[in-house]
């Protein structure tokens, strides 16, 4: 009986970062303003595999050859490393940008990162918060339109309505309880930031201080309802910056375990017995390994065609 690992090398559509660098450059059809997006390079790819993750023996080929190819653990769903790499980059500069209550800068990376080649939206999908909601931050300008929110980050009117929906959404336990109170009227907010800790809200939805400290401002280009929707998804990311870590490290063990895949091991022999002459007999090995595993059965020292299964 022999085992084996079977390396997954599923193919994907996305860019490769063959190219160092890749300029996005969206033009307006109205204002003719150029909006660039540098990705990220190849060098910064093998740069945090060798430096972040200290993985130093693999060549460039073959650490090239892995970040094509998505993960043998399912937990990432088909995803190729460098996209999930990407993200792993990309995430840190959206919490320190947050962290330093720099709105502006936080979309700027967002649209940024929406923009890179490595850059992939099903990251949303994985349950990996830390990373996903960043994506979701970076895929929603893609979706509601790149040049429109790339002229809208610029405004005062996005980094005073983010700093106010930071301030009253941490009084809220759900996204849906802060919209409801925005459909009220007033609105719950930090007293550190909001003077009596009480919002108003226009007619059309945007967030301001009824003493003055923030006059009534609208984000050019967008609804509140569709500017509330981005909010969220930086509020999230930082809200799940903590799990960061955790993600990280069960990435690059992922990583390790494809990188440097350890034999399969037969922890449970077939059981043999007595057995009629013509008749029939069910043998079944058990082993562990990097999945997924390949199987074939042998008979006086010759292999049995079709037999690859562990039973």
């Amino acid at each position: 009986m022999m085992v084996k690992n079977s390396k997954n090398n599923r193919s994907n559509n996305t860019m490769k970062p063959k190219q160092l660098f890749r300029t996005a450059i969206l033009v307006s059809a109205l204002g003719f303003q150029a909006c660039f997006a540098q990705s990220i390079s190849q060098s910064q790819l093998y740069n945090y595999v060798r430096t972040t993750w200290n993985v130093t023996s693999l060549s460039d080929d073959a650490l090239q050859a892995l970040l094509e190819q998505a993960p043998s653990d399912i937990t990432y769903d088909g995803i190729p490393y460098e996209n999930l790499i990407g993200a792993m980059i990309e995430a840190p500069r959206i919490y320190d940008a947050l962290s330093t209550g720099d709105y502006q800068a936080a979309g700027q990376i967002a649209l940024s990162y929406g923009q890179d080649a490595p850059f992939d939206a099903t990251i949303e999908q994985l349950g990996l918060d830390s990373i996903a909601f960043p994506a979701e931050a970076a895929a929603w300008p893609i979706e509601f339109g790149i040049t429109s929110f790339a002229n809208s980050v610029k405004q005062d009117a996005f980094k005073r309505q983010c700093r106010l929906y930071f301030a009253a959404r941490t009084e809220y336990s759900t996204y849906d309880a802060f919209l409801s109170a925005v459909a009220d009227g007033y609105v719950y907010a930090d007293p550190s930031i909001v003077q009596q800790g009480l919002l108003a809200v226009t007619d059309d939805g945007w967030l301001y201080t009824s003493q003055g400290a923030y006059a009534p401002n609208t984000v050019p280009g967008f609804t509140a309802s569709q500017f509330y929707q981005f909010a969220e998804t930086l509020y999230q990311a930082e809200s799940y910056k903590s799990s960061f870590s955790a993600d990280q490290s069960n990435l690059r063990q992922a990583f390790l375990n494809d990188a440097y895949p350890q034999a399969p091991v037969i922890y449970q022999q077939p059981r043999g017995g007595s057995y009629s002459q013509g008749g029939s007999l069910l043998l079944t090995v058990e082993a562990s390994g990097q999945k997924p595993l390949q199987y074939q059965w042998f008979c006086s020292g010759s292999a049995i065609s079709g037999a690859n299964n562990n039973t």
